[in-house]
This record gives C-alpha cells, structure tokens and sequence, in this order.
C-alpha cells in the first residue's frame, strides 16, 4: 500500500498529512465511505477529494464501481 495513493481509484491523494496543514485535516470523510476500506488499509492512506466526492454524489455507483 502506497500513502500517497487513493484505495480505491489508486491516483494520487495529494495528502500532505505529514506537514500538518492538508486538506485531509478538515474534510469530514463519510463513515460509510470509510466502512468500505480493508481494516488492514484504515488510518494508512487518504481517501482522495474526487472519491470522496464521488461517493457524496452517489455512493451507490460508487460501490459498485469500488467494492
């Protein structure tokens, strides 16, 4: 697993985590669209903006197309 790569669609995260001031700090990540990551990948990597998004806007296509 690479954490710099989004889980599911494996583009860059553009996670920048580590210098403490990252868009991942503030963006609240749905419970559901976590629920969906392998244990063994939780709290590891970002999940990216676009997935997040494309979850919000239909997590339904999004699983099927991610799960």
């Amino acid at each position: 697993m690479n954490p710099n790569v989004c889980p599911f669609c494996n583009q860059g995260n553009s996670c920048n985590v580590k210098s403490n001031d990252c868009w991942c700090q503030t963006e609240k990540v749905p419970q559901a669209l976590i629920a969906l990551l392998p244990a063994e990948n939780k709290n590891k990597t970002c999940i990216c903006s676009a997935c997040i998004t494309r979850f919000r806007l239909d997590s339904a296509l999004f699983k099927e197309q991610f799960n």
